[in-house]
């Protein structure tokens, strides 16, 4: 069995909207839909057309945290 701590925002401001619109969300909330991303490089593509790419290990590590997200924990609740 797996157990996931999705935060709604650091202190929980996001929890009631979430929970009225039925949606999860783990920030980088000016990605749009995610749901239809098939691969880690589409979701590289996809990231740096909105953010700047930065330090090498940061961007490795929040399109990690964003694909984690979508195949490990949105696709086995969805």
């Amino acid at each position: 069995m797996a157990l996931w701590v999705v935060r709604a925002g650091k202190y929980g401001q996001r929890k009631q909207i979430e929970l009225d619109k039925n949606f999860v969300a783990i920030g980088w909330s000016s990605l749009p839909d995610l749901s239809k991303i098939t691969s880690k490089e589409n979701l590289e593509r996809l990231y740096l057309n909105y953010f700047e790419e930065g330090k090498k290990m940061a961007l490795a590590i929040n399109i990690g945290q964003i694909w984690l997200f979508i195949k490990g924990i949105f696709c086995n609740i969805s």
